[in-house]
């Protein structure tokens, strides 16, 4: 191959160098999300559409905080292509928040996607926050897209620095604010500019953010939509015109 294209990734980098490439390493996002299909305008009309919408306007009615994971459950199993997401991070971090902010009501819908899906179950129940948890079957982007919408925020994964996947790109676009971990420095020179999000890679960190939203909502709601911008220019915009440059277009 000519080029072969992706985010720079301290993780994946290196089985990419192993396959012995010729062709230029090309660091750029690549465009994964619609942002047209999925801007708030259409959000209400998909509403009616929706086969769980109905179960998560449940539990927003029941929550004071709503937090949506729709990453895979991995914190256990180790093999080559599944290092962990952390997902027992925030696990806690919601259980915490749930005692110390009280009487908040703090919310968690999530899928039933990966390979710690049992293991998470298991310590949902063992922290005492089985009642205060959605479980959903996996869901296709537009099912989730519309219930990321009834969400006060989304999640990427707290152990490894990741800089773009499917999942957060999904939340960005949301205009959600994103609990996710960053180590900021590795993508410097490539992205001077990064999307605003909220740093988690502690159970501590969840606690803040929550508190942080329900002091002062308008400021996670300005992060949500900073994500958003951040998105359709660095995530949509941008690497479209770099790959229509790589093809000659």
């Amino acid at each position: 191959t000519k080029h072969v294209v992706a985010d720079l990734s301290e993780t994946v980098d290196p089985y990419l160098a192993r396959l012995g490439y010729r062709g230029d390493r090309v660091f750029a996002s690549t465009p994964q999300v619609h942002t047209p299909t999925y801007s708030k305008a259409r959000m209400a009309e998909y509403l009616g559409r929706s086969h769980w919408a109905h179960e998560v306007k449940k539990v927003r009615e029941q929550a004071d905080v709503l937090v949506m994971l729709h990453a895979r459950h991995s914190w256990t199993t180790r093999t080559a292509f599944n290092w962990t997401k952390g997902t027992d991070i925030l696990l806690k971090g919601l259980a915490e928040a749930k005692r110390r902010l009280a009487p908040k009501r703090i919310k968690l819908v999530t899928f039933e996607y990966g390979p710690d899906v049992l293991a998470s179950r298991a310590l949902i129940e063992e922290l005492g926050m089985t009642d205060d948890v959605l479980w959903l079957p996996l869901c296709p982007r537009k099912e989730i897209m519309v219930l990321l919408s009834m969400a006060d925020f989304g999640c990427g994964e707290f152990v490894t620095s990741f800089f773009c996947f499917g999942a957060l790109y999904e939340v960005l676009a949301s205009g959600k604010p994103v609990l996710h971990h960053r180590d900021d420095r590795l993508y410097e020179r490539e992205y001077p500019e990064q999307y605003p999000m909220c740093e988690v890679s502690r159970a501590e960190h969840v606690v803040e953010h929550l508190e942080g939203f329900l002091t002062s909502p308008s400021a996670y709601v300005a992060i949500g939509e900073g994500g958003r911008d951040w998105h359709e220019r660095y995530g949509v915009q941008k690497p479209v015109r770099r790959l229509l440059e790589l093809l000659g277009r």
